[in-house]
């Protein structure tokens, strides 16, 4: 279930500079002509840590505290419902890697 982690360059090692920069700009120019500036974002894909592939990344929000973490959970404790971020993959097909815990509907 996790396999789209197991790539992820540790944050030490993350490219970047222009050609970054370059694409950030597209991604950015493509998600305001499709009107979906107030849905999507993009974040470094990186890691800080090795996950196994019967682990999954979890978002666990307490909104009464304002804290936000993520724990590695058993990945039989996530749900699609709960999908919250993606990786594209080389040929471009979206594969999730991080999931969000059901305290807020299952979805930001």
């Amino acid at each position: 279930m996790t396999t789209a982690l197991r790539a992820a360059p540790h944050i030490r090692e993350v490219r970047r500079g222009p050609e970054l920069d370059a694409a950030l700009e597209k991604v950015g120019a493509f998600l305001a002509d499709e009107g979906l500036t107030d849905v999507l974002a993009v974040q470094v894909l990186h890691s800080h840590f090795e996950v196994a592939l019967d682990e999954a990344l979890l978002e666990v929000t307490d909104e009464e505290a304002r804290v936000q973490v993520t724990e590695v959970v058993p990945a039989d404790q996530v749900s699609d419902e709960q999908a919250a971020t993606w990786r594209f993959m080389l040929d471009g097909s979206p594969v999730v890697m991080g999931w969000c815990s059901s305290g807020h509907g299952g979805f930001h």
